[in-house]
C-alpha cells in the first residue's frame, strides 16, 4: 500500500521445472549500509549476474538512498554493491514519486531515478561507465502527493536504447532527453508538453513512442531533436489506458478499459 513497506523483502530463485528453492537473499542483510533496504523495480539478468535496485529510506536522517546490487545467478552470493545516489526527504509523504526501472544492453545496465540521476553501470562489476545528474522531481509538489497512488507500476519509467542513443523522461516530466549511449552527454531535448506529458517511452522500429495518459505520440528517432511529433490514433476515452503498452512485431499494442 502507498507509503508502507509490507510483505516479504527476500529475493528468491527457484527451479523453473520443479519450483524448488535454489537460494533466497534479503538485501537488507547484505551489509550495514543496506539495513532495512527493499527492492525497487524488476530484477535484471545478464549472463550469470542478477542486478537489483535497492532503496533505503531513513526517517531519522530524512534521506532516501538508492543502491544497485549484483548477485550471482546460481548461488545468490553478493558480487558487488554500488551506491547510485541519495536525496534529502520531507518528514511527511513519500520520497519516491514515480516507479523507475532499468534495462540491460551489451553488458551495461542503464537506470534513472526520480531523485535526479541517470547512469550506466557494468553488469559484471557495478563499475560506473557514466553518471549524469538530471532534473529531479520537485522536492514538494502537492499535486504529485495527491496523485501518487494513481501512478501504477505498469507505468514504470525505463530508459530506451536505440542505436547509439538512450532516451529518458526526466523526473517531473518536463523534458524527454536524448543522450549518448557511450558517454551520457545530452544530444537533444524536447518539451514533454509537446508529447502529452508522457509517463514512459518505447521504441518501435524507427520511431520513439511516448505513452501519455489517454494517448500515444510518435517522433522519428533519427530526427528526434526537431522532428514532427505525431499523435497516434485517437485519444482513448472511457477508462483510458489500463496496462503497459507493448511493441510486438513493429506494432504497438495498447490495453484499454472501455
Amino acid at each position: 500500500s502507498p507509503g508502507m513497506e509490507m510483505g516479504d523483502r527476500r529475493v528468491q530463485a527457484r527451479d523453473v521445472a520443479t519450483g524448488r528453492l535454489l537460494w533466497m537473499v534479503d538485501p537488507g542483510e547484505l551489509g550495514p549500509e543496506l539495513d532495512e533496504a527493499v527492492v525497487r523495480g524488476p530484477a535484471l539478468i545478464d549472463g550469470d549476474t542478477v542486478v537489483l535496485s535497492v532503496r533505503k529510506a531513513s526517517a531519522i536522517r530524512r534521506t532516501s538512498v538508492l543502491f544497485m546490487v549484483g548477485l550471482d545467478l546460481h548461488t545468490g552470493r553478493e558480487r558487488w554493491t554500488r551506491l547510485v545516489g541519495s536525496v534529502g526527504t520531507n518528514p511527511w509523504g513519500r520520497a519516491q514519486v514515480r516507479p523507475d526501472g532499468g534495462m540491460v544492453h551489451q553488458g551495461v545496465v542503464y537506470r534513472g531515478d526520480d531523485m535526479g540521476v541517470l547512469g550506466a553501470y557494468e553488469v559484471a562489476t557495478g563499475r560506473p561507465v557514466w553518471v549524469r545528474i538530471t532534473r529531479a522531481a520537485r522536492g514538494f509538489d502537492m499535486n504529485a502527493m495527491r496523485s501518487i497512488a494513481g501512478i501504477p507500476p505498469y507505468e514504470m519509467q525505463v530508459p530506451v536504447v536505440a542505436g547509439e542513443s538512450i532516451y529518458f523522461v526526466e523526473p517531473g516530466r518536463e523534458r524527454v532527453i536524448e543522450l549518448s549511449l557511450a558517454t551520457g552527454g545530452i544530444r537533444a531535448a524536447r518539451d514533454c508538453s509537446a508529447m502529452g506529458d508522457p509517463r514512459y517511452l518505447l521504441a518501435c522500429g524507427p520511431r520513439l513512442i511516448a505513452v501519455a495518459p489517454g494517448r500515444l505520440y510518435s517522433v522519428d528517432l533519427a530526427s528526434f531533436a526537431e522532428g514532427t511529433i505525431v499523435p497516434l490514433g485517437t485519444a482513448v476515452s472511457g477508462g483510458g489506458i489500463r496496462g503497459r503498452v507493448l511493441v510486438c512485431d513493429n506494432r504497438v499494442v495498447v490495453p484499454v478499459s472501455i
